[in-house]
């Protein structure tokens, strides 16, 4: 019975011309969420989270000129239920981008993530992760 990562939805823009035909840059978030093995936090403790992107089919690291990450609580099963966003605090130490989310979590409920990402090439991304972990 899977509780967590129920749903998913992605937006991708890119500059694209004539002259770059084909294959296009598109950046894949990367979150390192702190969780137990159940995907699980304890109430009452703030989180951390690492924020990056690849780019699809490369390895290593993009650098990234701006990041947002938005959170929610509750038991939504889809991202279209989800109304009720606030704003993560980011911060930047030269490449390495990390995101506090306070400790209101109210135990027993879902955080729910979306993420906003773009790199110096002009390719964004946003996506939205319903139940990305639970709080005990």
């Amino acid at each position: 019975m899977d509780r967590v990562g129920l749903a998913y939805t992605g937006e991708w823009t890119f500059p694209s011309s004539a002259a770059t035909q084909g294959a296009q840059r598109l950046l894949v978030p990367v979150l390192d969420v702190p969780s137990d093995l159940h995907t699980a936090r304890p109430a009452g403790e703030a989180t951390t989270i690492g924020l990056r992107a690849v780019v699809d089919g490369t390895n290593g690291a993009v650098r990234l000129d701006d990041v947002r990450l938005e959170y929610a609580y509750g038991a939504a099963t889809t991202t279209d239920a989800i109304t009720d966003w606030h704003t993560a605090s980011v911060t930047r130490s030269h490449d390495a981008w990390r995101a506090t989310l306070p400790t209101t979590a109210p135990s027993g409920t879902f955080v729910h993530l979306r993420v906003t990402m773009a790199d110096d090439h002009g390719a964004t991304v946003s996506q939205i992760m319903v139940r990305a972990y639970e709080v005990l």
